[in-house]
């Protein structure tokens, strides 16, 4: 239980107008059947979305949720895997662990392809785009990653300067990344690297801003917590504007994936234990 939840820590034109929330009425429910835990974690240019759940008995299972119908993918003999993304072939991205140990992977045509940044103990993917470039990051057992960028076959550190962690989470076509980054006061940030370039993104008055997706427009999404309430918010970030993504009554809201078509998927807090998905368009 306790790996558990260590794993789910780490991956813990909308209105534009500052701190307006989105429409209540374009949120819709995501949740696998029988579940105790739902959370989307990446959506295709066709709305086919990915993440993980909880059952009743296992470890966190992978989900695929095509046309209205779940589908579960989960690494042979893995007590838990994480699906995390999703390219425009279909082909998905994720992560799981082997009791000791986390392995990335890409699932391709029924197989699965697992690969690890060399020498980590850990290896975390959490974007991919069409060209099936990868992201995501690396480490130990002491919560500090490093970002990389997996180009065919050869793996690249991306570090934000001075940070003391990085992680990243979303790539485009045109190989803009967005993450995040923990600087020396252990405050993370949200950060777009576009050209060699690294920009911070920084929800205002937020004591902390993470981004966690970017659509081929360069829009961004995430999360951010304000002083007043501590409690998590999504945000959309586009063209220098911030949107407020709040899920109808949750206490906590994640936004964790966009698509070109501006189609949001996340996660929300119920407030009485429970974590579900959601669907913005």
């Amino acid at each position: 239980m306790r790996k558990r939840y260590a794993i789910l820590s780490i991956v813990l034109a909308v209105c534009l107008g500052l701190g307006q929330p989105a429409a209540a009425v374009n949120y819709h429910l995501i949740k696998v059947p029988g579940s105790t835990l739902t959370w989307p974690r990446g959506i295709n240019s066709h709305g086919t979305v990915v993440g993980y759940y909880l059952g009743a008995t296992l470890g966190f299972q992978g989900f695929v949720l095509k046309n209205g119908s779940f589908t579960t993918i989960n690494f042979p003999n893995s007590p838990n895997t994480l699906l995390s993304g999703i390219d425009v072939w279909g082909d998905v991205l994720g992560y799981y662990d082997d009791g000791i140990n986390i392995h990335g992977f890409i699932y391709r045509n029924g197989h699965f392809h697992v690969f690890n940044y060399p020498g980590a103990q850990n290896t975390y993917a959490t974007g991919i785009n069409t060209a099936r470039k990868i992201v995501g990051f690396y480490g130990a057992n002491n919560g500090l990653f490093h970002g990389y960028l997996l180009d065919d076959g050869h793996f690249k550190t991306i570090d934000f300067p001075k940070a003391i962690s990085t992680q990243l989470f979303g790539i485009t076509d045109e190989r803009v990344i967005t993450g995040t980054y923990t600087d020396a006061n252990n405050v993370p940030h949200g950060f777009v690297l576009k050209n060699g370039s690294f920009k911070t993104i920084n929800y205002p008055g937020a004591v902390n801003t993470s981004a966690y997706g970017i659509s081929n427009r360069n829009a961004v999404v995430g999360a951010y917590v304000l002083p007043t309430t501590f409690h998590d918010r999504g945000f959309l970030f586009w063209n220098g504007t911030f949107a407020k993504l709040s899920y109808p009554g949750a206490p906590d809201t994640f936004a964790t994936a966009i698509n070109e078509h501006g189609m949001v998927v996340g996660a929300w807090f119920d407030g009485a234990g429970g974590v579900w998905g959601f669907e913005f368009n």
